[in-house]
């Protein structure tokens, strides 16, 4: 692809997403639907990867545009909806007879209501002439830019988070570490992604490969945090309170704190691999 080529390409594909964010809201609002809420979700994960390769371009965009800002309140409340609905899957799957996961899974689906009901206001806020006027400037952004620069520039940026991620190790028993650790591989995987598709490249195609590996073993352990969290923040409440003999409940939540000290030592070599592997293909050393 030639500069052209390439700044049409990037903003199509902007445009793309934003036709299915819009059409997956506004299903939501008539039909409150969890899938559709997922799928605006999903839609507003891959733009957020398009604003990372944005900032790389151009430092200071997405502030200028308010770009994920615009975003950040229906991210945020369909991740919350999106987290409880893959617990309650989890304790359907597990399918474990014990009254007080019971009433964990009862109290879920309260709050997920309760979610939902928030979304949907949400929804009816959102701004679409802001919408127009970020789509406007993503316009612009790619009148301006070369495809050599925004491979110069993703490099760079691939390059400055392993280093992150290398220096973050040094206190891997952290898990607030191992969560920023966790940040940085999807923002390298996100911008990988989003490079390869118009310029492929062995390099790229192989840090995207691995980032993906260790995205889902690194997501392992995180989509365990989260349930225990919740775990934790279900034992406030009055119900947990009332469900009688919590020991099988406490024992359930201890196997998972067990499960995730054996994941964390597994993953702690394979992000050593992957920092290592960067190292070995980036172009700019």
């Amino acid at each position: 692809m030639n500069r052209f080529e390439t700044g049409e390409f990037l903003y199509r594909y902007f445009r793309k997403l934003t036709a299915s964010f819009q059409s997956s809201l506004y299903k939501t609002a008539i039909t409150c639907d969890i899938e559709d809420i997922h799928k605006a979700r999903v839609d507003i994960k891959k733009m957020n990867a398009l604003f990372i390769l944005f900032e790389i371009v151009v430092p200071g965009f997405t502030r200028k545009t308010g770009g994920r800002r615009l975003f950040k309140d229906l991210f945020k409340k369909a991740g919350t909806i999106r987290e409880i609905q893959l617990i309650v899957l989890f304790l359907e799957k597990k399918n474990d007879p014990d009254p007080v996961l019971f009433e964990f899974k009862e109290w879920l689906l309260k709050r997920n209501q309760m979610q939902i009901r928030q979304y949907l206001k949400s929804v009816i806020s959102f701004d679409r002439h802001k919408l127009k006027d970020l789509t406007r400037s993503v316009k612009k952004l790619f009148n301006r830019v070369s495809k050599k620069q925004i491979i110069i520039n993703s490099w760079e940026m691939i390059q400055r988070s392993s280093f992150r991620v290398k220096y973050l190790l040094t206190g891997w028993n952290d898990p607030g570490n191992i969560h920023l650790i966790r940040q940085n591989i999807k923002a390298m995987a996100a911008v990988a992604n989003q490079v390869s598709q118009f310029a492929p490249m062995t390099g790229l195609n192989q840090l995207r490969l691995d980032s993906t590996r260790t995205e889902i073993s690194i997501g392992e352990w995180h989509d365990r945090v989260v349930i225990i969290n919740t775990m934790e923040r279900f034992m406030k409440t009055t119900p947990y309170a009332k469900a009688g003999s919590h020991g099988h409940f406490l024992d359930f939540k201890d196997q998972l704190m067990r499960e995730n000290v054996a994941v964390v030592k597994k993953l702690e070599p394979e992000i050593k691999a992957f920092v290592l592997l960067i190292k070995s293909i980036a172009p700019l050393n």
